[in-house]
Formats: structure tokens, sequence, C-alpha cells
């Protein structure tokens, strides 16, 4: 089968996010079971573009699958088509119903692949099937559309991110206000002792970055750390994840990365977290007082019977048999399948 992912934004490592970084295992995954994939993305150079940066179906070398990356995705639609011959496409991030109507000028079904709730506004009932990463994710497409959506949990190749659980470091992933970066700063105020490590995930404009290096500069106990596809370092240093998200979140993949080497989580109850964290972790309400937050990060840190029981919890919720990297593909497969072009 060949499979096109499509979206009208930047791809790796133009960008990053869990969604991309979940579509890379995807196609990673896919491919293993002898699928032809490609991507058709954004370029975010384009003031060095013309129209393609790179020739139709040509591998840019950044992976072992051939991603274009064009000025005008919808543009380009036709030409990939008619260039990679998919089977059919897998849309999934910006102008979603945009995407789908330009595949169905192409005779390309599409699935609609949606890996948050603020992507429901940009999907319409033109797609030939719905899938959403988490419970919530479907709710709100079910809530706006009255489509049915397969729950398509995240996927994580649990050798891609297993390290010895060593790290003496709360960890937390993507330090910009929307995902509570106020609260964290608190809590490092409130335990000097204990050393933070911001990771970023989505790019940060230069002026943002620099006036994010000065206030950690004050606590001395934060260091920030820059994007990567590898993780394993990350969770090398880390003995706890921390998601104190103030927006609704369609899942929380960093959990669930995390939860592989046995770290638990401390996270807010936005969203799709509870289900991600399950057993594994601390869930805190995401408008609780930060007394309540460094009272839960006390317990996690300190009491160390209660963290070997969440670390075990944690464990165990990554190995669910629904969640496991061959189930999940199975299951893509399989809703793939249903729908492709004969």
């Amino acid at each position: 089968m060949r499979i096109l992912f499509c979206q009208t934004v930047p791809y790796l490592p133009q960008d990053h996010g869990g969604g991309l970084t979940n579509t890379h295992a995807l196609c990673t995954a896919l491919k293993s079971r002898n699928c032809e994939v490609a991507v058709l993305c954004q370029d975010a150079n384009r003031a060095l573009s013309s129209f393609f940066s790179r020739p139709l179906g040509l591998n840019d070398k950044v992976f072992d699958y051939p991603v274009t990356r064009a000025r005008d995705p919808l543009g380009a639609v036709d030409a990939i088509c008619r260039s990679f011959r998919p089977d059919i496409a897998v849309v999934q991030f910006g102008d979603v119903a945009g995407m789908v109507h330009a595949l169905n000028r192409c005779g390309v079904p599409a699935l609609a692949y949606l890996h948050d709730t603020f992507s429901v506004p940009s999907v319409d009932r033109t797609a030939a099937a719905y899938a959403a990463c988490s419970n919530v994710v479907a709710a709100a497409l079910h809530s706006a559309l009255s489509v049915d959506a397969v729950v398509m949990p995240v996927l994580i190749d649990r050798e891609a991110y297993l390290v010895p659980r060593t790290g003496n470091y709360v960890t937390f992933v993507n330090p910009i206000p929307r995902k509570g970066i106020e609260i964290v700063f608190s809590l490092a105020a409130r335990r000097p002792d204990i050393r933070f490590q911001f990771i970023e995930a989505w790019h940060l404009r230069g002026r943002v970055r620099n006036y994010l290096r000065q206030r950690i500069a004050y606590y001395g106990n934060i260091s920030l750390v820059g994007p990567s596809q590898d993780m394993r370092p990350v969770y090398h240093k880390s003995r706890l994840i921390l998601a104190p998200s103030l927006w609704v979140e369609a899942w929380g993949r960093v959990v669930s990365e995390a939860q592989v080497s046995g770290i638990p989580a401390l996270a807010s109850d936005s969203g799709g977290l509870p289900e991600a964290v399950g057993e594994g972790g601390t869930i805190v309400a995401r408008d609780a007082s930060i007394s309540e937050w460094s009272k839960a990060l006390d317990a996690l840190w300190s009491d160390t019977h209660f963290y070997e029981t969440k670390s075990a919890a944690a464990l165990a919720h990554s190995a669910r048999p629904e969640f496991a990297l061959e189930a999940i593909i199975d299951r893509f497969l399989a809703l793939l399948q249903q729908h492709h072009r004969l």
C-alpha cells in the first residue's frame, strides 16, 4: 500500500512536536510492513524556495522516506499524486479540510487523523474516514461534526525511548505559558534542592528564548535544553515528568515516552493527560493552588515507597496490550485498507 501523509504546516526537523514525532514513528513502522510512505508538508524556508524547495518525490536525506517540502502544499497535491500515486492519504495538521478536498479532486481517499482538539474547526465531513489520538479528541470531533472517529493512540517504539531509570531531574517539555511554565517556575522556587530541565519542543523565537534564559538564570536550579529527535538522553536524566498544562491536551506524548522506562508523571487534569498518565503518576487540577502542586511534587520526590509504586504503575501502563506498537499498526492498516483506492 502506498500511503501519503499530508499537512499544510512544516514537518520534522523544521518543526517539532508530539504529533510530528508520531508521524515519523508511523512512517517507520509502516515501512517495516512493506508499505511505501511519503510526506507532503510546507517548507518553513519559504523565502529560499521558488515553488518546491526540493524536486517532487526526492528523499531530502533527512529520513529514509521521501519528504516533499512545498511552499504551497495544497497547490502541490496534484503533482505529488501523479508522482507518488498514493492508494490513500492521511491528513493531519493545518488546513485539514482544504487538503482533503484537494485529494478528493485527485481521486485519492483521505483519512483525517486529528492530534488535538484545536484542529476540529479545520475539519469537515468530506474525508473517507476519521481517526483521533485520544478519546478526548474523538469526543470533540463527534460533538462538532457528528462523525465517529477511530481512536488511534500515539505510537511509541519502546526501544527508541527505553533508558535505565537513574535520573535525578524533573523534566518539563515545551516551556511556554499554555503548558504551565509559571507553575513550574513556582515549584522550582519552592524546591531549590531539585534540579529541573526545560526541553524545547516547539521552536521559540529568538527574543522569547533570550527572555526564558534570563528568567532561568535567576533560579539556579533550571537548565534549558534544545529540541532533539532522540529523547533518550533527556529521559536518562529524568526522575519525574512534569506536565502542568493549562490547555486542553489531546494526550501527552512525553508522558507515554517516559513511562516506557518507569518514569512517572505529575500532570494536570487537562484533556487527555489523565488518560495518558493512568495510575503511573499524580493528577492535579489545572486550577489548583501552587501549594497543592508543591504537595504533590513533594510526595513523588521524597516518599520513596510512593514513588516506586507510581514508577511500577507507569511501566505497567506503558506495557498494556492495546498500546503495543504492533497492535496499533495492525489497527491503523486495517482502517486504511477499508478505504484505500483500488
